[in-house]
């Protein structure tokens, strides 16, 4: 399940999105989107959860929290999990940090 995450800091990675959401299940992907000429992140990023019942509870645990003096808000990405589409179409000028294993 892909979830958004809104209002990070603006000098957050996207090993520490990563390491915010390890504690509530195995991550798929994870990215930060960031501006294409700056490079600076835009305030939110991507966390693609490998099972929906991880996600549910990432969104409990996480959604409303304080993170270094800011609100932030996780909610689902997916058009399909919450019946209308959260994110529209966003260029994220930033690319997927992959967590399945390949074999």
């Amino acid at each position: 399940m892909k979830l958004i995450v809104l209002n990070l800091p603006r000098d957050f990675t996207e090993d520490a999105l990563d390491e915010l959401f390890l504690p509530n299940g195995k991550i798929a992907a994870c990215s930060i989107v960031t501006d294409e000429e700056t490079g600076t992140s835009k305030g939110f990023g991507f966390v693609e959860m490998a099972y929906k019942k991880d996600a549910r509870f990432a969104i409990k645990r996480l959604h409303n929290s304080m993170l270094d003096g800011k609100r932030i808000r996780v909610k689902p990405a997916d058009r399909t999990e919450t019946g209308a589409a959260e994110t529209g179409s966003v260029d994220t000028g930033s690319s997927e940090t992959d967590r399945t294993e390949t074999k």
